[in-house]
Formats: structure tokens, C-alpha cells, sequence
């Protein structure tokens, strides 16, 4: 019995011996062509079922597509349109009959009476230009006459797409890759499109896997990923253009409007820059001219900034300067660290190709910034970041049916009364055309907190409230405007009913911890901000934040244990590591405090936490000279901060004696830090603040 078992074992150890051999000399021997391709070009997205001759959305797409039902047999003289896109075409937050393509329906009824047309709205709450062509593969078995494409504003947000693919369709995509495969393929006779190819709704591919969020926490992408997210999106374009000519469809190319005018960028997680702190508190106050000097000088240095540009944008628009305003506006938008909205790079891609191959291109980006008086998209087209108003709605079914007007010659030319009846319906359509349900009011509600409106956050988000708005969402963002208002206590008390009511919760924990941190109660408070980085993906902030008041509470040892956990996350951080660094100082290790700030420098010199943090250890050791050295090069370097000036002024005057240069190095600080007189020794004030008179000088 054993010896048949072991040559049976031989014989497949044989076998697989020689799969590998092969697949190894295919290996050397053999590069198919399109090996390395996307791991979207053979998916197919079907998300309809048949149900005898009736056309529907699938029970799973429901909640990220709207719920369509079409005629399976299309009756003849029907032109049917499928519009497939993001959130912008689904209508977000409207009901369906407010979104963009019910508008071109009602109108495409009213001008052509004696043409039936049917209109499919294939939006996608998050969905970007993979999964737009993963349904495109599938409309062919639906007759379509035109497909509208309008992508762009999801890419990266889409991103977590792809990755549920690999994961999920790893160990087949494993088995696709082989050398040995992919020879079959080559071998054997080429099959149709199968059902293989479809993914499978379970897979949860169909829903809404990861959507953007209003206070942008999406993805903040580095130069490199940018890059390949345009070189995919490009790709998917035109992979869209030779699936439709293949299967003998006709497409539409869109560009996409977004709000360049007035929706600000997300911060970039940096330490913030006291100069542009002081520019915008300017122009809170009234005094432009103070805030356009301080941008203009900062300029050189932080064009790059998203958050610099859309401050310069918006004091360059308050004096008239609107060419310069629109260009920093734009770019602000183009380098915004969270990119949920279209950018010129996608919109520009789009053009290119519809030009290219002969497209017929609806611009509405050009459309909606037209009709704003900035010649930029604003508040009144865009709701949000993207997604437009009534307003934005009615321009982009115009400018879609001018589109379609101009490409299909072949239609009856529309009677000029029934345009000008259907044009005086969309120029009446306005937030009150739709009736506010429970998502619209919690929608206003979360721009209105964006905004800084608190009143009418706390109205629309307790609207959202009565009206039944599902989960703990609506009521941990009115927590949100009740701390911005100054009522933390009340804040704390909504914020305990909503993880009373919803314990699996996470999304707001961190804002838990920090409610409770104000309150006093700092263990509890540490245990929430463990609970946050124990449920939800590592995040720098929240490390930053546990470790800060773990450093207030003096356990130096936890601080150490977590300053540790977060450099595995983020490795060689100059933030976190600094934050470590406090610790051993806390803990009276000051030399080995000393030598890791000089090992971030040595590796990071802008790191300017570990310049700072250095510069106070050799103070608190008496190393004059050498402090004097760090802080002259702290200064030296990119953003210099206000504290940089203020120690140096105490190395100089309490350190080295030198009285003048200290109380020049205390005006300076007061130039960038005008309410910190009061860190400044008394005896020197007066002299510090006279020499704060001219701050020409000062980075």
C-alpha cells in the first residue's frame, strides 16, 4: 500500500516538477504581448436583470446606481440614451427626476414630440472612469443608440475599486499570468464574452465600496501616484473609444464642471504656515491690503500649496485681479491634497481624445464657468465640491441637448417656441424645485458646517434628524456644529447618545477622544483614541494626538510604545519621530533626545520639529552656541516657524548677552505672532514691539 502511495505522490511531484520547468523556459523564451496589462481590461460590469421583457437595475447596484426600468425589446423608432458616469450624473443628493438626465428626457419629450426617446441614467455614487468601462462592456446587449460619458471626478477615489478586484480575484488573476496560460489562450480558438467575465455582484463590487466625503478624507495621492492615475484614466478612455467602435456604439464624451470659485481645498497635514494664518485672519477683519502683501511675499515659496493658492485666488478676486484670481483658484482645485472633484489634467485628457477620434464633447466644465460671474464655477452651479445644484443640472441638460442638436443632423430641427417654453422651465429651477427630504437636508447640512454657517447646519442637520435620516451620521455631524459653537459639553452628551445607540460606530471616535480630552477626562480620552486606531486604518493624526496627551500626562513609556507603533506605520515621519523624541526628554534622556533630532535632520534638514525640539534641549543644556546654530538654520530653511525667532531672541538674550540682536529676533517673532507680546520678557517688550514696525524683512 505505501509503495503504490509513493509513486503515486512521485508521479504528481513529476507532473508539477515539469509545469514548472515549462512555465520556467516560457519565462526565458516568451514575452506575450500585453502581459502587465490593468486588472480592469477584461472586466465586465452588467448591472440590469431581464425579467421577461422588462429591463431593470439589479437589487445589488441599488444605493450606488438609480433604479431603471426599460423595455428589454426597444420599440422601433426609439433612440435610447445611457448616460454612465459618477455622482454627478446619479444626481447626488437629488431624487432621480432632479439629476441632469431626467432633465434631458423631459426636454428631449418636449422638443421632439413625435420621436420616442429613452433615457437611462447608469450614474454611480464614486464611480470613476474602471468601473464606467466595466459597464459600457455591457450595453451592447441592450441597444443602446448613444452612450453620454461623464468621468473624471472619482479616479482616485475609485482606486479602492481596484484594489477590492485584486483581492478578490487574486488567485484567478494569479492563474491568468502564467506563462503556460496565457500560451493556451494563444493556442486554443478565442471565445465570445462570457459570463466569466462579469463580475460578480456579491462581490460588492456593484455598491458604493469607498465614496467621497464632503470634509475630504479620501486619499491625498503623491506626485507619482497622480501620474498613474491619469495614465490609467487616459487608458480607460480609450479602451471605452475601441470597445464602442467594435460593438458599433455611438459615444458622447463630457468634461466635468467643479466648484473652483468658492470650495476651498483640504488641508495637506502640514504644519500650518503662521504668515498665511495671519493673511486669512486679515481678510476676516477686513484689512485686504495687509493680506495681499503677506501672499504676495509668500508666494515664491508656496505656489504649491492648494490651500495658498485658493487664499491668493480669493484676495486677488477682492481687488479685481481676476485673471490672476482664476489661475490660482484653478490651481488650487488641480493640486487640492484630497482630489474628489475633476482637474484640468482629467478634463484636458478628455478634450484631447473626443477631438482625436471625432467625439461629439459636451464641455460642461466651459458651460458652468461661463454662466458664473468669476468665469469659474461657484456656489450657485455647485452645491458642494462637485456636485451641482438645480441650476448646475438645467445648464448641463442644456448644454447636453445643444450637444446631441449639433452631432445628430439627421433629427427634425426643434421648434424655436417649444426650446424657448423648455429653456424658461430649467432657468426656473432652483433648491426649491426639489422637495427637501431627509439625504438633501443632511447634504445642506454638512456644506452649511463646511462653510462655516453653524445655524443653518444645526437647522438642516436637525431636519435631516426628523425626517428620518438613516444611521448615526446625522447626528454626530450636529455634535460637530455644536462644538464649533462653543457648546462642547452638549456636543459630548449627542456624541455619548450616538455610541450608545450605534457601539460599532468608528468613524467618530477620534472626535470622542477629543471631546473628552476637553472635558478633562484624559483616560477616557486615551482609551477612545486607542479605540480609533484600533478600528479603522492608521492614521498619523490620531497618533499624533494620543501621543501629545500622553506626553501632557508624563507616562513616558506608553508614549515611547505608541511613537513606536506609529513609526511602523509611518516610517522615518519627522512629526512622530519628533513626538518621540519629547518623550525621551520627558523622561529625562535628554543626549538621547538630542541624537535622534540630529539623525532626523541628517536625513530630513527641513524637518523643522526636530530643529526646534533640538535647538530647546541644547538651551535646557546650556549649549548656547550650538542652540544659536540650530535656530539660525531652522530659519535658514522652508517655512521657518514664529518660535524660531522668539528662542533664538532667548538664546541671545539670556544665553549669549547680546541684548540688541535678542530684542530684534523678539519683533520678528511679534511680525509673525502679533498676540504673543506676552511671551516676550517684560523688560524688552516695549523695544520688541517697536522694532515690530517694519516687517518687510520677515519670512
Amino acid at each position: 500500500m505505501k509503495q503504490r502511495w509513493y509513486g503515486k505522490l512521485l508521479l504528481v511531484l513529476f507532473g508539477v516538477m515539469l509545469l514548472a520547468a515549462g512555465e520556467g523556459v516560457l519565462r526565458l523564451v516568451w514575452t506575450p504581448s500585453g502581459t502587465g496589462t490593468d486588472d480592469l481590461a477584461w472586466t465586465r460590469i452588467d448591472p440590469f436583470i431581464v425579467a421577461g421583457d422588462v429591463v431593470e437595475t439589479r437589487r445589488e447596484f441599488l444605493g450606488a446606481l438609480r433604479l431603471q426600468r426599460f423595455p428589454r425589446h426597444k420599440e422601433t423608432g426609439t433612440f435610447r440614451i445611457f448616460c454612465i458616469g459618477g455622482s454627478t450624473t446619479f444626481g447626488y443628493p437629488y431624487p432621480a427626476e432632479a439629476a441632469w438626465p431626467s432633465r434631458l428626457a423631459e426636454g428631449l419629450k418636449e422638443l421632439y414630440p413625435r420621436r420616442k426617446f429613452e433615457v437611462i441614467n447608469l450614474g454611480g455614487t464614486a464611480y470613476g472612469s474602471s468601473r464606467a468601462l466595466g459597464i459600457l462592456r455591457s450595453l451592447p446587449d441592450y441597444a443602446p443608440d448613444l452612450v453620454i460619458v461623464c468621468v473624471g471626478d472619482a479616479e482616485f477615489v475609485e482606486d479602492s475599486y481596484r484594489t477590492s478586484i485584486k483581492n478578490s480575484r487574486r488567485g484567478w488573476k494569479l492563474l491568468r499570468s502564467l506563462r503556460l496560460a496565457q500560451l493556451m489562450r494563444h493556442l486554443l480558438p478565442k471565445s465570445k464574452s462570457s459570463s466569466r467575465e462579469t463580475i460578480d455582484v456579491v462581490d460588492n463590487l456593484g455598491g458604493v465600496v469607498f465614496s467621497p466625503v464632503i470634509d475630504g478624507t479620501v486619499y491625498s495621492p503623491d506626485a507619482a501616484t497622480r501620474r498613474e492615475v491619469v495614465a490609467r484614466f487616459n487608458k480607460n478612455l480609450v479602451q471605452m473609444i475601441i470597445f464602442a467602435r467594435q460593438a458599433g456604439i455611438r459615444l458622447m464624451f463630457c468634461t466635468l464642471p467643479a466648484n473652483l470659485a468658492d470650495w476651498p481645498p483640504a488641508e495637506n497635514g502640514k504644519q500650518p504656515n503662521a504668515l498665511l494664518a495671519d493673511a486669512r485672519m486679515a481678510m476676516r477683519d477686513g484689512r485686504p491690503d495687509e493680506a495681499l502683501n503677506i501672499l504676495s511675499r509668500l508666494e515664491p515659496e508656496m505656489r504649491d500649496d492648494a490651500r495658498f493658492c485658493f487664499d491668493f485666488g480669493q484676495v486677488l478676486r477682492r481687488f479685481g485681479r481676476l485673471d490672476q484670481a482664476r489661475f490660482y483658484l484653478r490651481r488650487a482645485a488641480d493640486l487640492d491634497p484630497v482630489p474628489v472633484r475633476a482637474t484640468s489634467r482629467t478634463n484636458n485628457e478628455i478634450r484631447d481624445l473626443a477631438k482625436a477620434n471625432g467625439l461629439p464633447l459636451a464641455d460642461l466644465e466651459g458651460e458652468l464657468n461661463r454662466r458664473s460671474s468669476l468665469g469659474l464655477a461657484g456656489n450657485r452651479m455647485i452645491l458642494d465640491y462637485a456636485h451641482p445644484t438645480q441650476r448646475g443640472h438645467a445648464a448641463i441638460a442644456w448644454t447636453v441637448w445643444k450637444t446631441l442638436a449639433a452631432s445628430f443632423p439627421e433629427w427634425p430641427e426643434a421648434d424655436q417656441r417649444r426650446i424657448l417654453r423648455w429653456r424658461k422651465v430649467l432657468d426656473g429651477l432652483d433648491e426649491g424645485a426639489v422637495e427637501m427630504d431627509a439625504h438633501l437636508a443632511f447634504t445642506w447640512g454638512k456644506i452649511y458646517l463646511r462653510q462655516g454657517a453653524l445655524s443653518r447646519a444645526s437647522e438642516m442637520l436637525q431636519l435631516a434628524l426628523k425626517k428620518g435620516y438613516p444611521g448615526p451620521y446625522a447626528a454626530a455631524e450636529l455634535a460637530k456644529v455644536r462644538y464649533r459653537q462653543g457648546r462642547e459639553a452638549e456636543a459630548l452628551k449627542l456624541l455619548q447618545r450616538v455610541f450608545g445607540k450605534y457601539p460599532d460606530y468608528h468613524e467618530a471616535d477620534p472626535f470622542m477622544a477629543l471631546l473628552l480630552e476637553h472635558a478633562g477626562k484624559n483616560e477616557q480620552a486615551v482609551q477612545w483614541y486607542r479605540r480609533a486606531l484600533d478600528n479603522g486604518p492608521p492614521r498619523k493624526d490620531i497618533y499624533a494626538s494620543l501621543v501629545d496627551l500622553l506626553l501632557r500626562l508624563k507616562k513616558f513609556d506608553e508614549v515611547l510604545r505608541v511613537a513606536d507603533e506609529a513609526l511602523r506605520n509611518f516610517p522615518a515621519d519627522c512629526d512622530l519621530a519628533s513626538l518621540r523624541g519629547r518623550a525621551l526628554e520627558g523622561a529625562g534622556q535628554l543626549q538621547k533626545a538630542a541624537d535622534l533630532y540630529q539623525g532626523l535632520l541628517s536625513e530630513a534638514p527641513g524637518c523643522q520639529p526636530a530643529r526646534e525640539n533640538l535647538g530647546l534641549v541644547q538651551m535646557r543644556q546650556g549649549q548656547w552656541k550650538q542652540a544659536e546654530k540650530t535656530f539660525v538654520a531652522a530659519l535658514a530653511g522652508r517655512n521657518p516657524w514664529p518660535t524660531h525667532y522668539l528662542n533664538l531672541g532667548v538664546v541671545y538674550y539670556r544665553g549669549l548677552g547680546k541684548r540688541a540682536e535678542a530684542v530684534r529676533q523678539f519683533g520678528r517673532y511679534l511680525c509673525r505672532e502679533p498676540r504673543g507680546a506676552h511671551n516676550v520678557p517684560a523688560e524688552l517688550r516695549n523695544e520688541a514691539v517697536a522694532e515690530e514696525k517694519d516687517c518687510s524683512h520677515v519670512r
